[in-house]
C-alpha cells in the first residue's frame, strides 16, 4: 500500500514491521479480507427480513413509510484481537437499500441495472424493489477503537463505547439516514452531499425500540459467559433482532440469555432439536446467524 512501505507478501510485511505495527500502518487503508461474504451474507438476511418482516414495521406519523434503526455494534473489524477500519456493515445494508431501490426503478429509466448476489438457495438473491418512499433505514454505530476509522469511511460519528458500556445501558443516540452513508454505488451521493453527513444526524429518545443490532466478527471475542450474558441481556430488551456475523459458529447463546435462534429459510424459531436447515447464512465460511428477542416474540 502506497505510503506504509508494505509488500505484497504478507509474510514480508510482518517480518519487516512486525504484526501489530503493520496493521497499524495500514489501519485507514485496510478492508476486512471477508468484506464481500460479509456483504452477501447481509444482503441474503435483509432480504429475508424485509420478505417477512415488513408488515410488522413501525410507519412514519402520517405516512405508511417504514422507519427502521439499526444499531451497528462493535463496528470495527478485530483480527488477532486487534481494532482495525470499520463500517462494512453499515456500508453493506446501504449497498443492499441502494440495490432495492434501484430495482424499484422501471427498466426503460435504469442507468445500469442492479448487480445480483450470487444465488445458492431460495433467498439469496437481488433485494425485491422498494421504492423511495416505502422504508427509512437509520443506522448509529459503536467501537471503542475505531470511531475516527468509521467517521473517516462513512463520514458520521461512532460512538466510542465497548461492549462493557453496551451491558450498562449506554446506547448511540444519535442515527444517520443509511441512503446518505458514502456509498460507491449509490448515484445521488457526492462528496459534498457525504460531508454534511454529520450535521443531518437524527436524534432519537434513550427508550425506543431499535430493530435490529449487528455485531459482525467481534461478538465471540468476549471473554467470559457472565460478560457475554450481560450484554445479550441488555440489548434483548432494546431490541427486536440480534445479527452475529463470525468466522464460525460462536458465540454459543444460550437460554435464558433473552435471545432465541430464528431459522431463517423457514421463518421460524429453531425448533426443540436445536439449529436446523436454514438456521444460517454460509457464504465462504463466514457465518450468518439471526436471533429474535424473547421480550418482542
Amino acid at each position: 500500500m502506497s505510503g506504509t512501505g508494505s509488500s505484497r507478501s504478507m509474510r514480508e510485511n510482518y517480518n519487516t514491521h512486525g504484526v501489530e505495527n503493520y496493521y497499524n500502518l495500514v489501519s485507514s487503508t485496510y478492508r476486512n479480507p471477508h468484506f464481500i461474504p460479509v456483504k452477501h451474507c447481509l444482503f441474503d438476511w435483509m432480504n429475508a427480513w424485509w420478505t417477512n418482516e415488513c408488515h410488522n414495521l413501525d410507519t412514519e406519523e402520517g405516512s405508511d413509510r417504514k422507519t427502521v434503526k439499526i444499531f451497528d455494534l462493535a463496528c470495527g473489524l478485530y483480527l488477532l484481537k486487534l481494532p482495525f477500519h470499520s463500517g462494512e456493515v453499515t456500508e453493506s445494508i446501504a449497498s443492499w437499500l441502494d440495490t432495492a431501490r434501484r430495482n424499484s426503478i422501471p427498466q426503460s429509466a435504469k442507468v445500469q441495472d442492479a448487480l445480483p448476489v450470487k444465488r445458492r438457495i431460495p433467498w439469496q438473491q437481488s433485494p425485491p424493489p422498494i421504492p423511495f418512499e416505502d422504508l427509512s433505514l437509520l443506522s448509529c454505530a459503536a467501537d471503542p477503537y475505531t470511531a475516527a476509522a468509521y467517521k473517516s469511511r462513512l463520514n458520521f460519528s461512532c460512538a466510542e463505547l465497548s461492549f462493557q458500556d453496551v451491558a450498562d445501558g449506554a446506547l448511540p443516540l444519535k442515527f444517520l439516514e443509511i441512503s446518505l452513508v458514502n456509498n460507491p454505488t449509490a448515484d445521488s451521493l457526492d462528496d459534498s452531499t457525504s460531508t454534511k453527513n454529520e450535521d443531518l444526524g437524527i436524534m432519537i429518545q434513550s427508550d425506543e425500540i431499535l430493530d435490529m443490532v449487528v455485531c459482525s466478527f467481534a461478538l465471540h471475542l468476549i471473554e467470559t459467559p457472565s460478560q457475554l450474558f450481560s450484554l445479550l441481556w441488555e440489548l434483548s430488551q432494546k431490541a427486536r433482532w440480534l445479527v452475529v456475523i463470525a468466522p464460525h459458529k460462536k458465540p454459543e447463546i444460550k437460554d435464558g440469555w433473552g435471545w432465541v435462534q430464528w431459522n431463517i429459510g423457514q421463518w421460524e424459531l429453531c425448533g426443540s432439536r436445536g439449529p436446523g436447515l436454514g438456521s444460517e447464512i454460509l457464504q465462504d465460511r463466514v457465518h450468518l446467524r439471526a436471533f429474535k428477542s424473547v421480550n418482542f416474540c
